[in-house]
């Protein structure tokens, strides 16, 4: 299972650039996607987890990817969004460590703003992960975010 994932602080265009990315415009828990032109399923959540009221716990994401999983066996990927931090929810790094905990492989990382504790934790973590880091926002379009990794990311 891989997932990429897009973290940054409030209105910096995770959402948006999810959806320049997939094309999907809500979760969509088995979304077809041409990942270095194959058809793969992902699971593609544009909102935060942290926002999500039915899954903004580390424990609670990785239940609702393998419950993804149960449905559509087929299901290989995730496009996930997570706020550096968030006040009264885990920061970025619980689920990037819960994610690799449960054996999901980060294949791309952008990062639209810039954070210490998260690069630092990437960094130690996931050191062969390709990170891409916009720290124009919020000026700079979705789809120029997009742009900057879909060859990277297969899309």
């Amino acid at each position: 299972m891989y997932y990429w994932a897009v973290i940054g602080k409030d209105k910096t265009r995770k959402s948006t650039t999810i959806y320049s990315l997939s094309g999907a415009n809500r979760i969509q828990t088995a979304w077809e996607l041409m990942v270095h032109g194959e058809r793969k399923i992902a699971y593609v959540d544009h909102s935060s987890a942290q926002e999500r009221t039915d899954r903004n716990t580390p424990e609670m994401l990785i239940a609702a990817l393998r419950e993804a999983k149960e449905a559509n066996p087929n299901l290989s990927h995730a496009m996930l969004a997570f706020h550096h931090r968030r006040n009264g929810w885990p920061d970025a790094v619980a689920y990037l460590e819960a994610l690799k905990e449960n054996y999901w492989e980060c294949i791309g990382i952008v990062m639209t703003s810039p954070n210490a504790q998260t690069s630092q934790w990437i960094e130690e973590n996931l050191p062969e992960v390709s990170v891409t880091e916009m720290q124009a926002l919020p000026r700079d379009p979705s789809n120029h975010i997009a742009n900057s990794v879909r060859g990277a990311w297969g899309l």
